[in-house]
């Protein structure tokens, strides 16, 4: 039990690190702020939710007690950790998937100054991170 829940926190940690960032990359100016702090909220509901889950479950007793929020746990675990390889198309290389992908977000086209600096933004980030990555 001990191990799972290890297990489970790392997965978490590694999961919920790169939202704030992958949404700031993102999103419109005017929604950045609004969609981190969501994010942070659902993070707390999230929390919330497994307190909840953890204090019904003490009462069922025997080892469904302590078995089904281990299983609820893993099953969010797995859903977020098969989506985040996709988060960034600009630090696998996609540059025209990842223009495009801007463009739609601000409804504009792929050749818009404005999206165009995004994704140079980004890949500034992207590159700065790789050369002062630490081994």
């Amino acid at each position: 039990m001990f191990v799972g829940r290890i297990i489970l926190g790392i997965g978490n940690g590694i999961n919920t690190a790169p939202a704030p960032l992958w949404q700031t990359q993102t999103a419109q100016i005017k929604w950045r702020g609004k969609l981190v702090i969501f994010e942070i909220w659902m993070n707390v509901a999230g929390f919330s939710l497994c307190n909840w889950i953890n204090y019904g479950m003490s009462y069922a007793g025997g080892p469904v007690a302590w078995r089904f929020p281990l299983a609820f746990q893993y099953f969010l675990f797995i859903v977020l950790f098969m989506t985040v390889p996709w988060l960034s198309l600009i630090q696998h290389g996609h540059l025209a998937e990842a223009t495009q992908v801007l463009a739609a977000i601000d409804g504009k086209g792929i050749d818009d100054a404005f999206v165009l600096s995004q994704r140079n933004e980004i890949q500034y980030s992207v590159n700065y991170e790789r050369e002062h990555a630490i081994g």
